[in-house]
């Protein structure tokens, strides 16, 4: 219920301040310059959105790759990763208060900081697999998965 409903009520607060900034420029500059200056903000934030979130995509996947090569979970990076693709969509999505979170998704600095909250809001259970545990130098925490292929053509 709470998903129908921020997905019902962000458009019209967007649609509201879209227009109510598209007005007040308009008074001031003029309606030629008001329409120029609301759809370049749009633009002008998905183009700069797309390729900040292609830059910081690639480097969270670098980061993914090197946590993963040296056997610690990417816990943090996968949240991050996460925040990378939501900031992308809301930075396509016209509107003042999406970019501004959009952004906050993107930048690295306030990235890591939605990154521990969200993390502390969502519960994990840590599974853990053979070979693979938090650290390298930490002993394990948690229930062991030990995950082994087995023959199906062989005959008990």
């Amino acid at each position: 219920m709470r998903l129908i409903l921020f997905f019902m009520v962000v458009p019209f607060v967007e649609l509201w301040l879209i227009l109510r900034v598209h007005h007040s420029i308009k008074d001031l500059w003029g309606p030629l310059e008001a329409y120029i200056l609301s759809l370049g903000t749009v633009i002008f934030t998905g183009v700069i959105g797309a390729r900040l979130a292609k830059r910081q995509g690639l480097g969270v996947w670098r980061q993914i790759q090197t946590e993963l090569a040296r056997g610690i979970p990417p816990e943090e990076s996968l949240f991050e990763g996460l925040l990378v693709l939501v900031g992308a969509v809301l930075l396509l999505t016209p509107g003042y208060l999406t970019d501004i979170f959009g952004f906050m998704s993107l930048l690295p600095w306030t990235r890591a900081h939605l990154a521990k909250a969200l993390k502390s809001r969502i519960q994990i259970n840590r599974v853990e697999f053979r070979g693979f545990s938090r650290s390298p130098h930490a002993p394990s925490e948690g229930p062991v998965i030990d995950i082994e292929a087995k023959d199906h053509h062989s005959k008990p």
